[in-house]
């Protein structure tokens, strides 16, 4: 919920069975084998998958901010060398004129170069991510994209590595907005009320727990006193 005004920003998602019951025996039985209950190990933990739904395209008027319709990544180089990517379109050119991500990664262009834009002059960008400086074309952003179902690494700032041995592959017909951003694509209200059952489903669990461990406790004191 703390990014949910993040543009760009995927949230990553829980299985639905996560805070579930699992069944240590399906019932417990008395000496005539009569079910007297369930018996369990506590509510299910799973590892959460990453949402990669767009989320709201807002204007912004800036002419750097860029949002990408449908499924793709921008692609950046790090200071460190490594290749990213994000849905973050808030871009910005340095003094030299390098076009920069918001985490200050070189943004890259179709043959995998940084952007360099002349300074002061006015940028257009086309739908198909054509930059263009007074009218002229400067290069045309690296847009890419990944087999459907892969789940991209996290790394902060709204940027992702891939995985390895994955490699991006070329959108088609990808559409850009100019002076637009990509918000988040977190679910206020579907995210409080999410982690609300998930709570109260731990809970609930827990006090099962302690029923149980008080249920054989007793069980074995009489036993003992047998």
């Amino acid at each position: 919920m703390a990014n949910a005004s993040t543009p760009g920003y995927k949230q990553d998602q829980l299985p639905d069975e996560v805070g579930r019951a699992i069944d240590l025996q399906r019932y417990a039985v008395d000496a005539q084998g009569r079910p007297v209950g369930t018996i369990t190990l506590g509510p299910q933990v799973g590892l959460s998958q990453l949402d990669l739904t767009p989320g709201p395209i807002q204007e912004t008027s800036n002419p750097l901010d860029l949002a990408i319709a449908g499924s793709g990544f921008f692609t950046t180089q790090a200071a460190d060398g490594t290749t990213r990517y994000t849905r973050d379109g808030g871009f910005h050119a340095d003094m030299d004129g390098s076009l920069r991500a918001r985490d200050g990664s070189a943004v890259l262009d179709a043959n995998g170069q940084p952007i360099r834009l002349p300074v002061g002059a006015d940028i257009s960008v086309a739908a198909d991510g054509t930059l263009a400086a007074n009218g002229n074309t400067v290069a045309q952003l690296r847009v890419v994209d990944f087999p459907a179902g892969q789940q991209l690494n996290k790394v902060g700032n709204g940027m992702f590595t891939a995985p390895n041995g994955v490699a991006p592959q070329p959108t088609n017909g990808v559409q850009l907005y100019q002076g637009y951003l990509e918000g988040s694509n977190v679910d206020v209200t579907e995210s409080m009320v999410s982690t609300m059952n998930l709570v109260r489903a731990y809970e609930a669990n827990q006090k099962l727990l302690q029923m149980q461990d008080e249920t054989l406790k007793s069980t074995v004191n009489e036993v003992g006193k047998a």
